[in-house]
């Protein structure tokens, strides 16, 4: 048992003669993660993974928090786990080579995966500014927006009233179907036709049981205080400049940066956005909508309003979450 524990292909990591005994990671995911592996063997065994050169190695005991943390939160390379590499789409790696002269050039890489990609670290923060400039908007556009997603909202609200009561006018009518199924069951003495209307009756309850249980649920439910999250929302988007663009703290930064998007962008999606190409379609809807004219705000019923409204709420909260962070 104690061999298969401590066995790192288990988690990935294939470690032979052929390797020269060093670690490399499979073309297969691991049966466990390799975050697990680590717990499981309680530090004799540690898998650890060198931001430096993008490879694994393994150690006999994991390595205190304070080095674990530097590498995570290396200021020097805040965007890293934030913009992925244009070829393989994974998170790229940020080290400073050393020079024929001994100076360092910091920069972002993704190498190991059978390519190699490499850019600036200037150039990286160029490019981050040059995307978070087109992407600011103007208050009237603002204003505009908060307007629409509000009356959406409102609009959505009241039809959730509705199903309220369309939940309990159907659950009223199956308690009137049983009643009735078991008022039949009164007048037959045939053995069969009684155990087929019981039957009904078990389905009728479930139903009843189901359809009270989502009752429940919606009572639970808090309400959403829809002016607090566009307040939120909108003071985010007038503020960019003093929030982001102006903001010191490379990590703050780097955070507020990823609040952006609902999906990574890779280095080249960062020429998105320019009047050739249009804005990466990862970027939260709120933006890109905020961006767009206000005939493209008119149709927002149906699955582009959840879309919208989905879109709003999880900026809100990723918002709300940085403010935790005092960001």
């Amino acid at each position: 048992m104690q061999c298969i524990l401590t066995n790192t292909i288990y988690a990935g990591i294939n470690v032979e003669k052929w390797t020269g005994y060093k670690a490399v990671k499979c073309k297969f995911d691991g049966l466990i993660s390799i975050d697990l592996f680590n717990r499981a063997n309680q530090g004799k065994k540690y898998i650890a993974f060198n931001a430096e050169d993008g490879e694994y190695e393994i150690q006999r005991q994991a390595p205190k928090k304070h080095l674990v943390d530097k590498v995570i939160k290396n200021a020097d390379f805040p965007y890293k786990k934030l913009v992925l590499c244009p070829e393989c789409s994974s998170s790229l790696l940020g080290s400073a080579s050393r020079g024929k002269n001994g100076k360092y050039y910091p920069a972002y890489h993704c190498s190991n995966r059978g390519h190699y990609f490499r850019v600036r670290k200037d150039d990286m923060d160029k490019k981050i500014t040059e995307f978070i400039g087109r992407i600011k908007v103007n208050d009237k556009q603002i204003e505009t927006l908060i307007s629409t997603i509000r009356q959406e909202f409102e609009r959505r609200q009241s039809l959730s009233g509705q199903d309220s009561v369309t939940l309990d006018k159907h659950i009223k009518s199956l308690q009137m179907e049983a009643e009735a199924t078991i008022g039949k069951i009164m007048l037959l003495t045939n053995p069969t036709a009684i155990t087929y209307l019981e039957a009904e009756i078990e389905k009728i309850h479930q139903q009843i049981t189901k359809l009270e249980k989502e009752k429940k649920q919606m009572k639970q439910q808090k309400p959403i205080n829809i002016e607090r999250i566009l307040a939120r929302v909108r003071f985010f988007m007038e503020n960019f400049d003093a929030l982001l663009i102006r903001q010191q703290d490379p990590h703050k930064k780097a955070q507020l940066f990823g609040v952006l998007f609902n999906q990574l962008p890779t280095y080249e999606d960062l020429n998105y956005g320019t009047q050739k190409t249009p804005l990466f379609t990862g970027v939260n809807p709120v933006f890109a909508l905020a961006g767009a004219g206000k005939s493209d705000m008119v149709n927002l019923k149906g699955a582009n309003s959840e879309t919208l409204l989905s879109s709003l709420f999880d900026l809100a909260t990723k918002l709300a979450a940085q403010e935790e962070k005092n960001v």
